[in-house]
């Protein structure tokens, strides 16, 4: 299940999927363009286990800068070794990587993205 970002408020508490769909979501409300921000899939060595950070490019040969859930610091990617990249996807392009998410194991995010995206169209809270 994956929080809109009004979900996330009223229940005042989320994952880090959800606060990297607030991030992003806001960031688009303040005019940053879609085609700079990914959700990034990571290994938290830190956590040992599957994590979502946001990231931000400037530019398409950038190093990215990461917004996660664990730290209010931005830092750029270089700066996080404890973050192993598995896969990144940003709203725009996540139909078409549908077969690259299968291969990683990450099919469910698709479908919890359009669910996700259903109900912030309709209002609709879970």
């Amino acid at each position: 299940f994956w929080a809109t970002p009004a979900e996330l408020l009223a229940q005042d508490k989320g994952d880090a999927e959800d606060f990297a769909i607030a991030k992003y979501f806001t960031l688009l409300a303040l005019g940053v363009d879609e085609k700079k921000l990914y959700f990034s899939y990571v290994t938290s060595t830190r956590l040992k286990k599957s994590h979502i950070v946001l990231t931000y490019f400037r530019s398409a040969k950038s190093e990215p800068l990461v917004l996660d859930s664990l730290t209010d610091r931005i830092l750029k990617a270089s700066a996080r070794p404890d973050l192993i990249p598995i896969y990144s996807f940003n709203g725009s392009n996540i139909d078409s990587s549908s077969q690259r998410l299968q291969e990683k194991g990450l099919d469910g995010s698709m479908h919890q993205w359009s669910q996700m995206l259903q109900r912030m169209q309709t209002n609709q809270v879970k």
